[in-house]
C-alpha cells in the first residue's frame, strides 16, 4: 500500500527481507572427474525458481537439497526449501532448517513470520498464522509473528481484528531499526478505525525520530486521505514529490486527492504533469472529468450520429440524422443502416413518448419507414429514464427483453467503475470522451451506457447479446 517498492506492503516487505540477504551463490570452477557429469548449478538455481512460482514444491525440495550441498550459505534457496516444506506441511522441518540457518534467532524469527506471505492463499488463516506463531515462540519480545498475524487481517480488511495485533507489535518494537520499519503499520491501522488522534500522534512520533523518511510520510499522507483532510494530506503530497520527483505513484495520489476534494481544475493539472511522465495515464483526463477532452454535444447540434453495430458477428453501421425537436415537445429524425437494402426510414418520438417510456424500440427494419411511437423509445431515453437514474440511482425500462430494474454503476472513488465508457467518440472529426451514465439490469447481462444530459439523453452505447456504439457525430 505504502511500500515504496510494491503495491501492497506486506507482500512487498517479504520481498524485500528474502531479496535483501539472499546470497548470490557463484559456481566455483572446478575440474569434474571424467565419470561425473558436470551440474550447471545456475540453471538448477534457476529451474528451483521457477519450481518454487509454480508451487511445486516436493521437487523444489529434491532440487534445493541438491543444490545446498554445493551452496549451503545461499539464503534465497534455503528459504524456498524452508517454505516448501511447510506448504507440505512438514512444519518442524522447515523451521528447523531456518533456525540452524540463521545464527541470530531474532532473524531466524523474522524469516519464520513472513514464511506466512509464501502460503497459498486457503492457508493464510492456518498454516501462515502458525509461521508467525512460531516466530513468537522463538522470540516472545519481538514483533515479527504479531506484525505478520496483523497485516494478514489488515489485507483482508478486518481491520478491528488487525488492530490488537499491531498494538502487541508496536510494543515490542526493540530498536530504532524495527521502529522506522514498522512503526507506522501501527498508525495506520488506527486509521483504519477510525482513532485518528491516535493515528496522527503515532506517525508524529516516529516523524520526529525519522526526519524526511518516504514511508513514514507516506502513512502521514494516507492518514489524512482516509480522515478526508485533503488538503492536509496533499502537503504530505508534496513533501514526498520532493523526496522523489520521479516516482510516478506520488503525482497519482496527489491528483487523486485533489479529485476527492472537489477541484478538478488542479486535478486536471496535475493529470497533465502525470502524462507528460508517461502517456499511459491518458485515461486519468477520462476519470478526472477534464473538460478539454471531453464533449457535451446538445442534440440541436448533431447534424449526424453513427453507431457500429455488432450484431451476431455481422458488423455494420446505424445512423441518424436530420434530428428536430427535442425532450420537452418531441422529435424525429431519419435512420439508415448500411445491412442491406432499403434500410431506413423516419421515426417520430411524441411528446408522450420522449416524456414517460420506459420501452425501448432497438430492431429497425423496412416496416419503420415512417414510424410514430406514442409509449415507447428509440436512440434516446426519456426524461422520466434519465431523471430516475440521477435521482435514485436506477430506473425501470424494458430494452427488449422484458422490463427490468436498471441500476447506476458508481464510478466514483469508492466504486470506481471498470467498465465505463473510456472509447472517444469522433466529434466534428476530433477525437473526444463523453460523460456517460453506466447502467445494469441484475444479472449485468444487459447494460446501457446514456449520455448524462437530461436535454439529450442519447444512448452511446449497448451490450446485450448484441452491441452497439456510437463512433461520430457531425
Amino acid at each position: 500500500m505504502f511500500i515504496k517498492c510494491k503495491p501492497v506492503f506486506l507482500l512487498a516487505t517479504v520481498f524485500f527481507f528474502f531479496a535483501a540477504a539472499a546470497q548470490q551463490a557463484k559456481p566455483k570452477t572446478t575440474k569434474p572427474a571424467a565419470t561425473v557429469k558436470k551440474i550447471d548449478y545456475e540453471q538448477l538455481k534457476a529451474e528451483i525458481r521457477t519450481l518454487y512460482r509454480n508451487e511445486k514444491h516436493k521437487e523444489v525440495i529434491t532440487k534445493a537439497t541438491q543444490y545446498l550441498l554445493k551452496f549451503p550459505k545461499d539464503t534465497q534457496v534455503t528459504m524456498q526449501k524452508a517454505v516448501s516444506h511447510v506448504v507440505l506441511k512438514q512444519n518442524a522441518v522447515g523451521f528447523a532448517l531456518v533456525k540452524k540457518f540463521f545464527n541470530n534467532v531474532d532473524t531466524a524469527a523474522k524469516y519464520t513470520a513472513i514464511m506466512a506471505f509464501s502460503m497459498p492463499e486457503n492457508q493464510i488463516l492456518t498454516t501462515g498464522f502458525i509461521c508467525a506463531d512460531e516466530a513468537i515462540k522463538l522470540t516472545p519480545g519481538g514483533p515479527w509473528g504479531y506484525f505478520v498475524k496483523g497485516g494478514v487481517y489488515s489485507d483482508m480488511k478486518e481491520h478491528e481484528k488487525a488492530l490488537p495485533l499491531m498494538e502487541e507489535m508496536f510494543k515490542k518494537l526493540r530498536n530504532d531499526e524495527e521502529k522506522k520499519l514498522l512503526g507506522s503499520f501501527y498508525a495506520k491501522e488506527l486509521a483504519y478505525n477510525k482513532q485518528h488522534d491516535k493515528a496522527i500522534a503515532a506517525i508524529d512520533d516516529l516523524n520526529k525520530k525519522f526526519p524526511d523518511d518516504e514511508e513514514i510520510t507516506a502513512v502521514y499522507s494516507f492518514i489524512y486521505r482516509y480522515n478526508k483532510e485533503y488538503g492536509k494530506a496533499i502537503e504530505k503530497y508534496d513533501a514526498l514529490i520532493k523526496l522523489d520527483p520521479n516516482y510516478i505513484n506520488y503525482h497519482l495520489w496527489k491528483a487523486s486527492a485533489l479529485d476527492a476534494w472537489g477541484k478538478p481544475t488542479e486535478a486536471c493539472a496535475a493529470t497533465e504533469a502525470i502524462i507528460a511522465k508517461d502517456s499511459a495515464y491518458d485515461f486519468l483526463r477520462y476519470r478526472y472529468k477534464c473538460p478539454a477532452y471531453f464533449a457535451a454535444p446538445a442534440m440541436a447540434a448533431i447534424k449526424t450520429a453513427t453507431w457500429a453495430v455488432d450484431f451476431n458477428g455481422s458488423n455494420y453501421d446505424f445512423t441518424v440524422k436530420n434530428i428536430k425537436g427535442g425532450v420537452t415537445e418531441g422529435m424525429e429524425f431519419d435512420w439508415s443502416m448500411t445491412s442491406g437494402q432499403d434500410m431506413n426510414g423516419h421515426i417520430t418520438l411524441t411528446k408522450e413518448a420522449i416524456s414517460k417510456a420506459i420501452i425501448q424500440n432497438n430492431r429497425f427494419g423496412p416496416d419503420l419507414k415512417n414510424a410514430i411511437f406514442n409509449d415507447k423509445t428509440t436512440v434516446w431515453v426519456s426524461s422520466a429514464v434519465i431523471n430516475d437514474l440521477l435521482t435514485t440511482g436506477k430506473a425501470k425500462m424494458d430494452a427488449g427483453y422484458g422490463e427490468e430494474i436498471f441500476d447506476l454503476v458508481a464510478s466514483n472513488e469508492e466504486g470506481r467503475d471498470n467498465d465505463a465508457f473510456e472509447d472517444k467518440v469522433q466529434v466534428n472529426g476530433v477525437a473526444k470522451y463523453l460523460n456517460t451514465l453506466h447502467v445494469k439490469n441484475g444479472d449485468a447481462s444487459h447494460q446501457l451506457w446514456i449520455l448524462n444530459d437530461p436535454k439529450n439523453p442519447l444512448i452511446v452505447k449497448m451490450l446485450f447479446d448484441w452491441g452497439i456504439t456510437l463512433k461520430s457525430i457531425e
